[in-house]
């Protein structure tokens, strides 16, 4: 653990000294969970047309429980191979770290509220699920913005800009299935643009 801390102070101070940002650590969860969200939303569009034949919004709460399964499990697996990566301890990755966590759970707690309102009260149209996806790009928005103005970096404010429209073209579709296509659309201008980004700046393990 002494020796891990040592590289990594190593690596900060060998930045810091050629005048460059500690990269990003976050391209990988990026990747993965950007991926799952995509293939969710587009397959609850799919469900919501019925495109595919003999699967309609019955089966629609299999495709998010196993996004949320799939990802957590895939977290987790990603977050050990990558205790040796250096700059774990640059501010900007404990910044990304504790917004994405506590939003991820926040989410996560919102999301299950619903569907137990939903659920127990049965004057609640099941459209009230919509407002997850603005809501979530709301977070994004706060988390991006957050890394933004840590690092004072003017092209990570994009994301942001992107969250935001994203969040209020998704409100305005409530009640549409087009919501969850323009909200496929964002995800992935949200992976061109921060964490592809990311992925390509990954540092090494050696310094």
């Amino acid at each position: 653990m002494t020796t891990d801390i040592q590289s990594d102070i190593a690596y900060l101070k060998d930045v810091a000294e050629s005048g460059r940002e500690a990269p990003s650590l976050s391209g990988r969860f990026a990747l993965l969970w950007f991926g799952l969200l995509a293939v969710a939303l587009l397959l609850h569009w799919a469900f919501a047309r019925e495109i595919i034949p003999g699967v309609d919004m019955r089966y629609v709460g299999i495709v998010w429980v196993g996004m949320v399964v799939i990802g957590n499990a895939t977290s987790y697996i990603i977050g050990r191979g990558m205790q040796d990566l250096p700059g774990q301890s640059a501010p900007h990755n404990k910044v990304d770290s504790v917004t994405w966590t506590v939003s991820g759970i926040g989410l996560a707690l919102f999301a299950l509220t619903i569907v137990g309102t939903v659920i127990l009260r049965p004057e609640i149209s099941i459209i009230f699920f919509d407002i997850i996806i603005p809501t979530a790009f709301l977070l994004y928005a706060v988390n991006y913005a957050a890394t933004a103005a840590f690092t004072k970096t003017r092209g990570k404010w994009v994301p942001v800009f992107i969250s935001v429209a994203t969040a209020m073209a998704t409100i305005a579709l409530v009640g549409i299935p087009e919501l969850y296509l323009v909200a496929t659309v964002g995800v992935t201008a949200l992976w061109l643009t921060s964490g592809l980004r990311q992925l390509r700046e990954e540092p090494k393990t050696t310094v």
